[in-house]
């Protein structure tokens, strides 16, 4: 499944230019099987703990976003309530790293005059789960003038925008507060 999903993200990534992606550059329509739910061992205590996005509420825009981390006898959980914007077409997906840290793919360049991707990064620091990282890539079918790409450590306050190296003021945003609507000032196009 993991080949399934940086599949896409390899067609975006070589539709990117300086300023973000460019339509013109993107396949019609591709198919892709996101990935829901992800297993590792989140906060290094030697157990699997797990990652999953759950549907939208009837009542809201957004899907629930829940972590699960295992002690053996019980399970603590986090939720957020307000990240995955639920109408993102091709939709949302997971990916563990490395480091035990994950990634939060919000894929909505399926449709409309503007169209975007965003990536978060969420690691567990002092026993809770924050943001740690932002990746944009937002572009205007209309106007190619409008649009860009920004990539920032929220823990550093260093990154890209528009291929430039910048260094930001750090803005730690706790995992559960989070939301779609919020992106550091270098991020907003």
């Amino acid at each position: 499944m993991r080949f399934l999903i940086l599949v896409p993200l390899l067609v975006l990534a070589s539709c990117a230019t300086q300023k973000g992606l460019d339509p013109s550059r993107l396949p019609a329509q591709f198919e892709i099987e996101l990935e829901k739910e992800i297993h590792a061992d989140f906060n290094h205590d030697n157990i699997e703990d797990s990652v999953k996005i759950l549907p939208a509420p009837r009542d809201s825009n957004y899907h629930i976003l829940e972590i699960s981390l295992s002690n053996k006898t019980n399970f603590e959980k986090f939720e957020n309530h307000q990240l995955v914007y639920a109408a993102a077409i091709p939709g949302a997906s997971l990916e563990a790293m490395d480091n035990g840290s994950f990634k939060i793919l919000i894929d909505h360049s399926g449709g409309g005059r503007s169209a975007s991707l965003r990536e978060y990064t969420v690691s567990y620091r002092h026993d809770k789960f924050v943001l740690s990282g932002v990746t944009v890539s937002d572009y205007d079918r209309v106007d190619p003038e409008l649009g860009g790409s920004c990539d920032i450590n929220l823990l550093t306050g260093e990154g890209e925008r528009n291929s430039k190296a910048i260094k930001v003021k750090i803005e730690k945003k706790d995992f559960v507060h989070a939301d779609y609507e919020w992106l550091p000032r270098e991020c907003k196009f």
